[in-house]
């Protein structure tokens, strides 16, 4: 059994009180909570069951760059937050299981090689993409990861964990300019809020063609 979630804001350990116990273990975390790994989970891979993780690095003057959004069946690979200097946050309240290394293995392996592709996708995002592509890009990707409804195909909606900051220091941009972005959006019908944490994607086809670079995106 695991040991009781610490309030939200604090850091969480993944430390087992009974180490009989089988190396699948599954707990809930609150929202805001740092996950700090124990020794023995220095290399183990965890699946987000439900909720919504984010993974970055924090330089020395404070700023702070997301590496990635993990959603439901994503993978959190512990050897990025204790080999490295990355932190891993919960946005919501988020259930999280460690897999099995001999098990799970196949699972292990195919999300690797998505990290892998997502770290690849986000750098040329970084580098080469323009604003309103970073933001389509972004919205597209949450909806794939969040989007609960029947109709998820054309007019997806989801919870937009993330706050305008947090969407800023993913694609490397200032609030303002995500701010802009997504009033433009909305403006031109493309996105529509259900409330601030609620977004429906209401013409996906054309925020697909500016993600892509291949549709006019001022």
């Amino acid at each position: 059994m695991l040991e009781h979630i610490e309030p939200a804001g604090g850091s969480v350990p993944f430390r087992l009180t009974n180490t009989q116990t089988p190396l699948r273990q599954e707990r809930w975390v609150a929202p805001q909570t740092t996950l700090v790994p124990p020794a023995q989970w220095r290399d183990a891979a965890v699946r987000i069951g439900r909720g919504c993780l984010i993974v970055s690095h924090e330089l020395p003057d404070g700023r702070r760059q997301i590496l990635d959004v993990l959603g439901q069946g994503r993978v959190l690979f512990c050897s990025m937050l204790t080999h490295g200097t990355a932190k891993a946050r919960s946005l919501t309240f988020t259930n999280v299981e460690r897999l099995d290394e001999h098990c799970d293995r196949d699972a292990i392996e195919e999300a690797r090689q998505l990290a892998m592709k997502r770290a690849y996708e986000h750098a040329l995002l970084l580098g080469r993409k323009k604003s309103t592509e970073k933001v389509a890009t972004a919205l597209l990707d949450l909806a794939d990861q969040f989007a609960r409804n029947a109709d998820t195909q054309m007019r997806p909606s989801f919870n937009l964990y993330l706050m305008r900051n947090e969407l800023a220091d993913w694609l490397g941009l200032t609030l303002e300019t995500v701010s802009r972005c997504l009033s433009d959006f909305k403006r031109k019908g493309l996105i529509a809020f259900e409330r601030t944490d609620r977004m429906t994607i209401r013409e996906k086809t054309a925020l697909r063609a500016i993600a892509d670079g291949l549709a006019p995106s001022t």
